[in-house]
């Protein structure tokens, strides 16, 4: 026992009962006195069972050698594959219908490039006749719509 400590990957040792409270319950030493000697036996105290053991199990005890207290445990690299996180469906990112009418509406940008392109919207043209001309993207569009410039109609 003044060893164990060197042991790496720990070890069962056997404590002298003398010096050692009972650490088993008395059911569980009634099961390893029967495993490791075929005999059922009924023990009164937890102390009586410790004692048995003891007996039994100092007999059948290994004392810790030199290759016991070296690693034998090796770090193996496992190669864990990584998850596919991407997206494999495809959605449509254009909930707008190129048929919808635009209606400017009251609202005055501050900006001058934002009042230049609202000159696209003059009459109530629908959205494939806006990106027709060239100027705006459907990107653009949304931005009008997003910050209130116009609105759109079906």
């Amino acid at each position: 026992m003044t060893e164990m400590h060197k042991v790496k990957g720990g070890g069962i040792y056997i404590g002298d009962p003398m010096k050692m409270s009972p650490s088993l319950g008395i059911p569980q030493a009634e099961r390893w006195y029967k495993e490791y000697t075929g005999k059922a036996k009924k023990f009164d105290t937890a102390k009586c069972g410790q004692f048995a053991l003891y007996k039994v199990l100092m007999k059948k005890a290994k004392h810790i050698t030199e290759d016991d207290m070296k690693n034998l445990y090796k770090n193996h690299k496992v190669d864990i594959p990584k998850p596919n996180n991407y997206c494999t469906t495809v959605r449509g990112r254009d909930p707008y219908d190129t048929t919808q009418i635009l209606i400017r509406t009251d609202k005055v940008p501050m900006s001058q490039k934002n009042k230049k392109r609202l000159l696209s919207y003059i009459g109530k043209p629908s959205i494939q006749k806006v990106l027709d001309r060239g100027v705006l993207t459907l990107n653009d569009i949304k931005y009008d719509i997003k910050l209130g410039y116009i609105t759109k109609n079906s």
